[in-house]
């Protein structure tokens, strides 16, 4: 058994549990991690893989079109623990009598729990994270409830939707994808907020959420995503003008529309991308958000994490217990994966303490200065900025 982060950066112990909002397939189905008293227990902390490790190995091995080895995926991806309390107790830290939240989507074939440590970090420097795991198709696989005729809750799994890519259509169906993503995401910031008021029921509660009544802090409240869940980031800021800060890591902004680009509403956004994940289209995209295409006075940072891949954004660099069997998968770049996660939970933790006035590690000056070669203001890919800006002409002239 090992950890998947031997150590989490912030100061305070976490635990998670899951909610489910209700039964039938449109419901809302989300991890929360949160700050604890105790330290976790090497002897009960819980497996990355759940206790749905089976369909949750078959689904990943599905994605990657192995689906015949969903066994080995299930031997191989057990042993990983999650460095926290499963369902434990909620305790406000000392002197905070509100703690920041953050909505975190998933990328295709993610889960939930992909990027626990993300996750994990973040809730360790006291915010309220709630992972959300979609049911449109591009998460791994996951799960709904249906009541049976003797009142029985029964899962029913679903599959990944393979093989858009190959279709003519592809746009059509990734961009109805991320308007229902992002209204997944609005209508669970919804439910964090009965939460918070101590109104909301779930289905089978681990936890007496009553504990968490009042302790979630909406005025700073941030939208965060890896790849089509920083593409449903964005659409989620084009929707909902309450959240007060956005990261993006690796953003997939392929299936937006330019409505969505037009509303994206005035709030600061970092952008963290992998060296080996960069090409002139999808930077192109990202650059159609800097805040001169609609004269926004807000901060929108890019950085680069030099020798990272798309997955070490993810949890599955540090999950997969053999290198080479990282390295065939494509999971991992030169930069070890412990670093590379370092390197990025410091990246945004510094810009989130900045602009939701949390002491949240060091300033990003600070953070581009300890990491030196590794991390690159920017880009590494040099555009043609005459076609960036004709590419934000178009949009304006579409007000």
């Amino acid at each position: 058994m090992s950890y998947i982060v031997p150590k989490l950066a912030g100061r305070y112990n976490v635990a998670c549990t899951d909610i489910i909002t209700k039964v039938g397939r449109d419901r809302v189905f989300f991890r929360l991690y949160y700050p604890t008293q105790n330290a976790p227990d090497p002897q009960t902390v819980p497996r990355w893989l759940g206790d749905d490790a089976w369909n949750y190995a078959h689904g990943y091995a599905d994605y990657l079109g192995l689906p015949y080895l969903g066994w080995l995926f299930r031997y191989l991806l057990y042993g990983a623990q999650l460095p926290c309390t499963w369902n434990g107790n909620f305790v406000l830290p000392e002197g905070r009598d509100k703690l920041p939240v953050v909505v975190f989507s998933h990328g295709l074939g993610g889960t939930r729990f992909i990027y626990s440590a993300m996750c994990l970090n973040l809730a360790s420097h006291g915010c309220i994270v709630a992972a959300i795991e979609h049911a449109d198709g591009t998460a791994a696989t996951t799960f709904y409830y249906e009541q049976n005729e003797n009142g029985e809750k029964i899962k029913k799994w679903t599959e990944y939707k393979k093989d858009v890519g190959n279709l003519p259509n592809e746009f059509e169906i990734r961009n109805e994808q991320v308007h229902f993503r992002a209204d997944d995401c609005i209508k669970l910031r919804n439910h964090l907020e009965e939460i918070n008021n101590g109104n909301f029921e779930s289905v089978d509660p681990a936890i007496d959420l009553s504990v968490f009544q009042g302790a979630f802090d909406f005025e700073k409240c941030v939208m965060m995503g890896h790849s089509f869940g920083a593409g449903t980031t964005v659409a989620v800021l084009s929707k909902d003008q309450r959240f007060k800060a956005a990261v993006c890591l690796d953003p997939w902004l392929y299936p937006l529309d330019k409505e969505v680009y037009k509303n994206v509403s005035a709030i600061p956004i970092l952008f963290v991308n992998t060296e080996m994940y960069q090409s002139e289209a999808m930077l192109a995209n990202i650059r159609k958000l800097d805040s001169d295409t609609f004269n926004v006075d807000v901060e929108r940072l890019t950085f680069t994490v030099m020798g990272a891949v798309h997955q070490t954004h993810s949890d599955f660099p540090l999950v997969v217990p053999f290198n080479f069997l990282a390295k065939y998968f494509g999971l991992v770049g030169t930069i070890d994966p412990l670093l590379g996660v370092e390197i990025i939970v410091s990246l945004f933790s510094s810009f989130l303490g900045k602009h939701l006035n949390e002491d949240f590690g060091s300033p990003i000056e600070e953070v581009i200065k300890t990491y030196k070669d590794l991390v690159h203001v920017g880009p590494t890919l040099k555009l043609d900025e005459d076609k960036v800006e004709k590419s934000k002409n178009t949009l304006r002239s579409s007000l």
